[in-house]
């Protein structure tokens, strides 16, 4: 028997099912210093447009050891609050001198906190877009080097333009350091080295955490 046409009409006329909505990646950061890691992320954000990750910055710098625990009490102050959890936390600072270093390296970790860790310094990081790496440095002689020979006009601050423009130079470079340590028997983190590149491809990566592969697909479509 054929359908009614008022029910085929209400049969046609169904809106389709709404597809879920994967809710956004939420990522927290925690940085030593409160210009450089901010404004080259808060730019590196922009320019990736990845609607799908959100990057809340902590108002919390400082030493390692500090950053860690800062860390922490970010995670539990947004649990308390809002009954939510970050889906990664990253830990940025620099070698340096810091003491303690390995410890909060290792409590970081055991946390599941992500590290970007620059040796000697996030300079390093700077001068790997335009450069291949200069070998093992002092932080200060790091610091140097770039305002010196790459960057004259660097004071802590970021030219987006100049660093962005040659990003996947920087993530290539910062790979392959890390790729020839393993290679070598090398502990992590060494100098020179730097794993700002893992922030990097987690920011450009989908919210379902496939992870770097996507990152890394979008840069070299970027590029």
């Amino acid at each position: 028997m054929a359908m009614p046409s008022s029910r085929r009409r209400r049969h046609r006329h169904n809106p389709p099912a709404k597809a879920s909505i994967k809710p956004n990646k939420t990522i927290l950061i925690v940085s030593e210093g409160p210009v450089t890691e901010r404004q080259y992320v808060e730019g590196l954000g922009r320019l990736i447009g990845n609607t799908g990750v959100r990057v809340v910055f902590s108002g919390k710098h400082g030493v390692p050891r500090t950053i860690v625990e800062a860390a922490k009490e970010e995670c539990l102050e947004l649990r308390a609050v809002h009954r939510e959890a970050y889906d990664e936390v990253w830990c940025l600072f620099d070698r340096d001198k810091h003491p303690r270093f390995e410890e909060s390296i290792q409590i970081a970790l055991a946390r599941g906190y992500r590290l970007a860790v620059s040796n000697p310094c996030i300079e390093l990081w700077l001068w790997l877009h335009h450069r291949p790496s200069p070998g093992a440095q002092t932080h200060t002689h790091m610091q140097d080097l770039l305002k010196d020979q790459l960057d004259t006009e660097y004071d802590k601050h970021i030219r987006e333009d100049f660093y962005f423009s040659k990003l996947m130079a920087a993530v290539a470079a910062a790979f392959r350091l890390d790729k020839q340590a393993i290679e070598d028997g090398e502990p992590p983190f060494g100098n020179p080295s730097t794993s700002m590149y893992k922030l990097v491809l987690s920011i450009a990566s989908k919210a379902d955490d496939e992870g770097f592969i996507n990152g890394w697909e979008w840069l070299a479509r970027y590029q």
